[in-house]
């Protein structure tokens, strides 16, 4: 194809997707109009359809100019088209933010416009980069999204991930009694009764009355998949939202969360019955690692995502491929690109790779000593074998081996050591192919229970609520020299870090001091902790002020490296730092405003 002819394919692309997005836009802009549609929620379900509508094609043409973006110098179509969209949608939004009396939306209507706004002024003034240009339309993509979840009203779903190890157990259960939560697990051995210690599963006592689903209700004989898990999960959550409620799933296997978050449809798979048992016979005789080869021949995805025990997943890759002439990958990837039925939050929590790492070993070194051998041995006695799939799971499967000879109690140790980690590497970059997800690094706090539980709110949530200051307290934990270089308006400092951004023991006693002397000033308010980053001050903070029976605490995501909280800084002091303790907080409040 020509030049010239490439050119004009572009250009139609381009405008094939503005014309549409134009009309949809007009569209949108319409709905509120009383003269057209009288009723509310009629005017909420049409605007809701056009909104995705709009979010499919807008998609598309994020898509398009991202592959149109591998110079340093914008495109001269883009730079000509993508203001004037960005202008369109914006216009489009300031007319139906009237359809709902909610502050919370109206709020959200008005930080998405402004965002639209401040990314149009940069494209048409060339004041971004390429990436930065993306990442803008990105956001402004997933706020879109957002927007149409909270128009819709869907249920609330929260999800707290992350690889084995990394401390989801205990941020769980803080965030669950923060937020009014129920717990479902979304893990493949805690299902089962008998399997305690080698699943690391939380015990009744751990769970601090929070009620748990998906823990001890299968034998180690039962099914369980991941259509079983979908259903039971599901039914789960028309439990607890009769409650009154908000489910909170918790583990890490990504593929259950997946089905469950995207309502992933398994109906149309087909079955080869035979091919199934001869696959299970080479199995036997060649090993797994053969299995995956197979797999890893015609879907590398798949291979790359199921683990090497997995015998069920791999048999059901090759079955599907056989079937079917595709990758199960795709189908599973396809069904992905759905839009979630829920209006939801995704935590993954992180931490330094070599931390992770001893916190597995060390774990494993805990289990043992619980007993995990006489478990696996009591399993044993009641005729439970490694043509179970539960006793497939990590710690059994390689103490089975030890029990029937093939192996040292070191060497087995050792393997389960080993395996883990493989383990939390597979869980890492499956979750970094998920969609819409926040990471959270919990690297650096002394107390890694106390950080792991630590609740974010966005800085844009901060920064809207922070001239309510009777029920809200932003509380600065930085350094007295961070703090007098830029603050937030009103904010309270109580430095938990030193110039050298340490954080001594002195400080931390002064706050426990403070607080305690005014701790009528901190009651009844919602308390947002800004450090530099959202990390060590924050948890050192949240612990310290539910030591002194304060609990309504937040950490404001990223803290001082906010780009958003760094606009709203300013450098007119409060009070002199050197008698900033004798002052309560509404004084230093009020003195600032």
């Amino acid at each position: 194809m020509s030049e010239d002819l490439l050119k004009r394919s572009k250009e139609h692309r381009y405008s094939t997707l503005e014309n549409r997005i134009t009309s949809l836009l007009l569209c949108l802009s319409s709905i509120p109009d009383p003269q057209l549609l009288y009723s509310s929620s009629d005017r909420k379900s049409q605007l809701a359809f056009y909104m995705r509508l709009m979010s499919r094609h807008f998609a598309k043409y994020i898509s398009l100019i991202k592959k149109e973006f591998h110079k340093n110098e914008m495109p001269e179509d883009i730079a000509i088209h993508l203001p004037m969209m960005l202008l369109n949608l914006r216009l489009a939004l300031i007319r139906i933010h009237g359809i709902s009396t909610d502050f919370e939306l109206h709020v959200f209507f008005f930080n998405l416009t402004r965002k639209i706004k401040n990314a149009e002024d940069a494209v048409r003034d060339k004041a971004m980069i390429n990436d930065e240009i993306i990442k803008n339309i990105e956001d402004i993509y997933g706020d879109f999204n957002k927007l149409i979840n909270m128009i819709e009203n869907k249920k609330p779903l929260i999800i707290l991930t992350g690889p084995t190890a990394v401390g989801k157990t205990s941020a769980s259960i803080g965030l669950a009694k923060s937020l009014g939560c129920e717990i479902i697990s979304a893990d493949s051995m805690q299902v089962y009764k008998y399997m305690d210690i080698g699943s690391a599963k939380i015990m009744p006592d751990e769970m601090q009355g929070v009620p748990h689903y998906l823990v001890d209700e299968l034998l180690p004989g039962d099914e369980f998949s991941v259509v079983r898990f979908q259903q039971m999960a599901k039914a789960a959550m028309e439990k607890i939202y009769a409650n009154g409620h908000i489910p909170l799933v918790v583990g890490g296997t990504g593929f259950y969360i997946q089905a469950l978050l995207y309502d992933i449809d398994f109906e149309d798979t087909c079955e080869d019955t035979a091919y199934r048992t001869q696959l299970e016979d080479k199995a036997r005789e060649l090993g797994n690692e053969w299995l995956l080869e197979q797999v890893r021949s015609v879907d590398p995805a798949s291979a790359e995502a199921i683990h090497a025990n997995n015998t069920k997943r791999l048999i059901r890759a090759l079955e599907y491929f056989k079937l079917t002439g595709r990758p199960i990958s795709e189908h599973n990837e396809k069904q992905r690109q759905k839009e979630s039925p829920y209006n939801f939050c995704y935590f993954v929590l992180n931490r330094d790779r070599a931390e992770l790492y001893r916190r597995i070993d060390l774990r494993v070194d805990q289990m043992m000593e619980q007993g995990l051998l006489k478990e696996v041995e009591a399993l044993k006695a009641m005729g439970y074998d490694r043509s179970y799939v539960s006793m497939q799971g990590l710690g059994y499967k390689e103490l089975l081996s030890y029990l029937d000879g093939e192996c040292t109690l070191d060497d087995a140790v050792n393997q389960i050591k080993q395996s883990t980690r493989h383990f939390a590497k597979r869980q890492l970059t499956w979750f970094r192919r998920e969609r819409d997800v926040t990471w959270l690094d919990i690297d650096g706090a002394k107390n890694e229970d106390v950080k792991a539980a630590s609740i974010y709110v966005s800085d844009t949530h901060a920064i809207n609520k922070m001239s309510d200051t009777k029920n809200y307290l932003i509380l600065d934990v930085r350094s007295t020299e961070s703090y007098t270089k830029g603050h937030l308006k009103g904010s309270l400092s109580l430095p938990l870090f030193d110039k050298d951004n340490n954080l001594p023991d002195d400080l931390a006693k002064a706050f426990t001091e403070y607080v305690a002397a005014h701790k009528a000033d901190f009651e009844g308010k919602t308390i947002y902790v800004l450090c530099n980053s959202g990390a060590r001050g924050a948890a050192k903070a949240t612990q310290l002020l539910k030591e002194a029976g304060i609990t309504n605490v937040f950490t404001i995501e990223n803290g001082a490296k906010s780009e958003v909280i760094k606009k709203h800084f300013v450098t007119d002091p409060v009070v002199d730092p050197a008698v900033r303790y004798r002052f309560p907080p509404k004084l230093l409040l009020q003195e600032a405003s």
